[in-house]
């Protein structure tokens, strides 16, 4: 049904007299049009179904038929991806796929509890430790086996990751500091603030701003 039949249609049932008439008409006007629809649906619906003794040698048999049961003909496709030509260079196999997801799962952080200073040793990294992250009890000094060298400090409650620093031919992990406890002993602590009245809190505002004015006042 195209635009202009159905206008043509809807002119035809306004210009008749008897109006329940000619809604009839155009009832079954709409009717036969979805009856043709359907029916060219049908024709051109295809299914595909498995033929019988479908797999001889490398080459798998598909009968087609439309909605009607008609037959289109054959298909024919080989029975195995290494029979395409050009298309399995970029397959991978299921060990290739297992090796590539535990590769991805391998840098995500997993906690691993806790280690002392002797703890902290070369043996723990191996690929299989990749992204383990452990709390240190006591405090390290580091060497060549830490991201940022030797003879840094990190103190105990910091979290260290086996991190990867090598490339896909040659993999190699160190220890990384991921966080540091800051040691905050040479700043002012609580304690050593004195706690002062309003009056003196007003007269040390007051020095503040006429020490602020004076350079202003001398220049005038």
């Amino acid at each position: 049904m195209t635009k202009a039949e159905i206008l043509a249609a809807l002119k035809q049932l306004l210009s008749k007299a008897d109006f329940t008439a000619a809604m009839n008409d155009l009832a079954v006007w709409v009717q036969g049009k979805f009856t043709t629809l359907k029916g060219l649906i049908d024709d051109n619906v295809v299914s595909v179904t498995e033929a019988a003794n479908a797999t001889s040698g490398s080459v798998k048999t598909f009968d087609v038929q439309n909605a009607k049961g008609v037959s289109l003909g054959k298909v024919e496709v080989p029975a195995d991806l290494s029979d395409y030509d050009n298309t399995t260079s970029d397959f991978q196999s299921g060990a290739e796929v297992d090796a590539k997801i535990a590769a991805e799962i391998g840098k995500v952080y997993k906690p691993a509890g806790s280690l002392a200073a002797a703890g902290v040793v070369s043996s723990l990294l191996v690929a299989a430790n990749l992204g383990k992250v452990y709390n240190l009890s006591e405090d390290v000094t580091t060497d060549s086996d830490w991201v940022d060298g030797a003879g840094h400090t990190v103190k105990a409650g910091t979290n260290i990751v086996i991190a990867e620093v090598g490339n896909e031919g040659t993999p190699a992990y160190k220890f990384d500091a991921l966080t540091f406890a800051l040691d905050l002993s040479n700043y002012l602590q609580p304690e050593d603030f004195e706690t002062i009245g309003a009056t003196e809190a007003k007269a040390i505002v007051a020095a503040a701003i006429a020490a602020a004015e004076a350079p202003a006042q001398s220049g005038d």
